[in-house]
Formats: structure tokens, sequence, C-alpha cells
């Protein structure tokens, strides 16, 4: 309520992380056309460059969002935010419904970070960042306790700078040597690597990209097929 231009009917894309807890309200959220359904508990995650929209009414609840930046530095773990099980998931699975106990809960460390930043004060940013790594920390074993997903393994430099390298040039760049090539290795080390610490191969990673891209052109542009 303290954002009243938040809530945007029409498709659009953000270029921060973003969790919402919803606290009031009823209606749809969409995630690259993948629908999820809004009330009260429901928590909802956006990876950044994922296309969303909201049909909602009387909407309410707790928005947290960040930059990548923001807690890598804090973290100085290029692979954190990758291991998270509910961003760069499956845009169907990109919700979990919280019990009332654990949304009270949430909700309170939320709010402690509100506070934080309505008293902002020298040392604010540790604190904000520490806060930002448990609330990040429970949320994924509240998701994973949902969705029976197993913990994802601790990826490689190479394969994390891999995927953001991907999710930033698959507009132009559709081929793994070009990839390879920017990274200092091998395409065939750099399948052996994503195979090994991120569970596909290089090429398959590229696929998805592009299947996915692909995907939110024909949902939310004028783009023909072609």
């Amino acid at each position: 309520h303290d954002i009243p231009t938040f809530i945007l009917d029409a498709p659009h894309v953000l270029d921060f992380f973003d969790i919402i807890i919803v606290t009031r309200g009823r209606g749809a959220f969409w995630l690259d056309g993948q629908r999820h359904t809004v009330r009260s508990g429901i928590v909802l995650f956006t990876t950044p460059g994922q296309v969303r929209q909201w049909k909602v009414k009387a909407l309410d609840g707790v928005c947290l969002f960040f930059t990548d930046v923001f807690i890598k530095e804090f973290l100085q773990d290029a692979s954190f935010l990758h291991r998270l099980p509910y961003f760069q998931a499956d845009p169907r699975r990109a919700s979990v419904q919280l019990a009332a106990a654990s949304t009270r809960r949430m909700r309170a460390r939320l709010e402690a970070m509100r506070r934080e930043l309505a008293d902002y004060r020298r040392d604010s940013m540790h604190l904000l960042r520490a806060q930002l790594h448990e609330t990040l920390v429970t949320l994924a074993r509240e998701y994973a306790g949902t969705h029976r997903v197993p913990p994802r393994l601790p990826t490689h430099g190479v394969v994390s700078r891999y995927l953001e390298l991907v999710e930033r040039d698959i507009t132009h760049r559709h081929r793994v040597a070009e990839y390879a090539a920017e990274l200092g290795v091998s395409p065939g080390h750099l399948t052996v690597l994503c195979r090994q610490y991120a569970g596909r191969s290089a090429k398959q990673h590229l696929d998805n990209a592009l299947v996915t891209r692909a995907r939110r052109m024909l949902l939310y542009s004028d783009e023909s097929a072609a």
C-alpha cells in the first residue's frame, strides 16, 4: 500500500530479484505465461528478465527486492543465488504457500528490515545484508520442503559466469564456443563443468535459454513465429 504504482496490468520485466508475500487480495499472477493463484500467505518469486503480469483485486503484502550485487558483495559467493531453488526455476514453480505461522514469522523478518530502512544508520547496510541472507535461506527451506526439490550443489565459478553470460547475451549469441572463448576454456571443458555442477550440458543450458526467450517473445510481443 506504500507503492501505489506497484501493480502493472501490462506485461513487464524486472532487472532485479523480487519476492512478495501476499497478505491480502485475490486474483492471478502470471510469470512467463504461467499462472499463479494469488491469495494470503503465498510467496511469489521473480528472477530478473522474467515477464510478469498481475490481475488482482485489493492486493497488499510485503515486497523484498534486491540486486545480485547487493548480496554477492556481502557473501563473496558467486553461486549463492544460483543455489536458491526458487530463482532460475521453472516458472510453474515460482511460488510457495506458507502456513499461517510461517507467514507471521516471515512477515516479522521483513518488517524488521523495513524498520531498519526507515531509521537508516551508517551500519544499516551490514545488518540488512545479514537479514536478507537469513531470509533467503529460510525461504529456501520452506520452498524445498513444499516442492520436495533436492538442494542445489555449489556451482563452479566458470559455470556461474557462463549462466550469467547466457542470460545477458542470449539474444545475439547462440553458440557454446562463443561463450567458452570469453571464459577462457574449451567448449568440451565447459560442457564437463556444466554437467558436473549444474546437471546439464552447456548446450542444454543454451537451448533452454533460447526456448525461454522465444516463448516470452511469442507471448508478449507482436513478433511473428518466424
